[in-house]
C-alpha cells in the first residue's frame, strides 16, 4: 500500500540571486525592459536553494559557479502580490569568462562596484552588491577588529 502525500502550495516564492565578482567587477545581466539583474532566479519546489541558484546561473550566463559564500536573505512582496523570500550567494570569478546569454535578458556586463549604485537595479540587489563587496573588502574596522582577535590570544 502506497501512501500518497499532498502538498500544501507553499505560502511565499523562493528566488536565489548570484552576486558574480571578478576581482573589482560584478556580473549583471539587462532585461529587455532595461532594468539591470543579478544572476538566479526562481528556485523550484523540488530543489534546493543552492541546486536552484546553480540552474539558474547556467540557464542565464552558461557559468558553472565554483564555490559560493551565503550572504543576506530577505523577504519582499511581489508586484502580483505574491511574498518571497529572495537568498543571496556570492562567487568568486578568477577571470570573465564567456557569457552564453539565455533570451530572458538582452545583454550582459561587468561593472565596477561603484557603478553599481547609479544602475538602474533594484534596491535589494544593489544591497547585495554591497554585501558581497564587504566581504571581499572589509572596512578598515573590521580589519582591526579582527586583527586584535587573533594577537589577543
Amino acid at each position: 500500500m502506497s501512501l500518497i502525500v499532498q502538498h500544501a502550495p507553499l505560502a511565499f516564492d523562493v528566488s536565489a540571486k548570484a552576486v558574480i565578482c571578478t576581482s573589482d567587477q560584478v556580473l549583471l545581466l539587462r532585461r529587455p525592459n532595461g532594468r539591470w539583474d543579478l544572476p538566479g532566479g526562481e528556485v523550484r519546489r523540488d530543489e534546493q536553494v543552492v541546486e536552484g541558484l546553480l540552474r539558474e546561473v547556467r540557464e542565464e550566463t552558461g557559468l558553472s559557479l565554483g564555490p559560493l559564500y551565503r550572504l543576506p536573505a530577505i523577504r519582499r512582496q511581489r508586484s502580483n502580490g505574491r511574498r518571497c523570500i529572495v537568498v543571496f550567494f556570492q562567487s568568486l570569478l578568477m577571470d570573465a569568462p564567456a557569457i552564453s546569454l539565455s533570451s530572458e535578458h538582452q545583454a550582459f556586463a561587468y561593472f565596477g562596484f561603484d557603478d553599481v549604485a547609479h544602475l538602474r537595479l533594484r534596491a535589494h540587489h544593489k544591497r547585495a552588491v554591497k554585501d558581497a563587496v564587504w566581504s571581499l573588502y572589509p572596512p578598515a574596522h573590521q580589519l582591526m577588529w579582527a586583527h586584535s582577535q587573533m594577537t589577543a590570544a
